[in-house]
């Protein structure tokens, strides 16, 4: 019999309130190459929910997002433009705000083409999901920018829409993909460097996210078998027919919606996806809010 969502869902729910943090992690952690999932390192517990604090009288709160014009073969010139927006508002005494933003044009044959230093002669056009990785890394310079204004004696908080980990490009060229999320990632750490010295938190945000991170932790937790190797144990199994399809199609989202009350956020998870995972990568840990409208 196959379970419908609301039975998942309360499945999940209660697998979250028995989980046993300290074993879920070793698991998770000794079976990393064996399970095919993206899964988090559990922090402070499916069960954790924390009120959101007061906050300080004076704070200033900063945030950056970018957009982009495609090039398009009906054009004359080849060419696309990056967008990055960029907001400045101080709370407290003296309040004020800056609303600025930041275009960037790109064209000609030079910047509308990328090379792999690797093989000479060898252009490749500049697509969609390059010219997004390119805006990602604008952001955050955008935010840096922004960032070395600050006086440093107040609290701030910086926030970048989308996420904060970079997924892979579609390029065919592997070189050209590690190149573009090394810049990302430098770009990163030039900005937490700064942030550090100017009294600087940072996060992005994903309104109502579809993600499944936090559900797939329990569902290796769920599955019965010693390794949880889902080539070896169910490879061919029907849809929604394995062990951990209990909880299947359960959001992340939908979990949270039901621990937390309005103004909490869910404890900490490790991000362990493999753009994270890679040279000069920093660290990414996330949390689940829930306002009174969404999660």
């Amino acid at each position: 019999k196959q379970l419908d969502f609301a039975e998942r869902l309360a499945r999940a729910l209660k697998e979250a309130s028995l989980v046993d943090t300290k074993n879920l992690n070793t698991k998770l952690n000794r079976y990393t190459k064996e399970y095919k999932w993206l899964a988090p390192n559990i922090g402070e517990g499916f069960s954790h929910a924390q009120q959101q604090a007061k906050p300080p009288k004076d704070f200033i709160v900063l945030a950056v997002d970018g957009s982009q014009i495609e090039a398009s073969r009906d054009d004359p010139q080849d060419c696309f433009l990056i967008n990055t927006g960029q907001v400045f508002i101080k709370y407290g005494k003296q309040p004020r705000a800056e609303f600025n933003n930041k275009p960037l044009l790109f064209f000609g044959d030079d910047q509308t083409t990328i090379t792999d230093k690797n093989e000479v002669g060898v252009e490749h056009d500049i697509d969609s999901s390059i010219i997004s990785a390119l805006r990602d890394t604008a952001e955050i310079n955008s935010m840096a920018e922004l960032a070395l204004k600050l006086p440093g004696d107040i609290p701030a908080f910086g926030l970048i829409d989308g996420s904060l980990s970079q997924w892979k490009v579609t390029s065919s060229n592997q070189r050209i993909q590690e190149s573009l999320m090394e810049d990302y990632n430098l770009a990163v750490q030039r900005l937490k460097k700064i942030a550090q010295a100017k009294n600087l938190s940072i996060a992005s945000y994903i309104s109502s996210p579809a993600t499944k991170e936090s559900i797939n932790a329990l569902r290796i937790g769920i599955c019965p078998f010693t390794t949880p190797d889902c080539n070896k144990h169910c490879a061919g199994q029907p849809m929604l027919s394995r062990p951990c399809d209990v909880i299947a199609r359960v959001r992340d989202r939908d979990l949270f919606t039901k621990l937390l009350d309005p103004g909490q956020r869910s404890g900490l998870f490790n991000s362990k996806n493999s753009i994270t995972s890679s040279k000069n990568s920093e660290l990414i840990s996330y949390f689940y809010i829930k306002t009174k409208t969404e999660i």
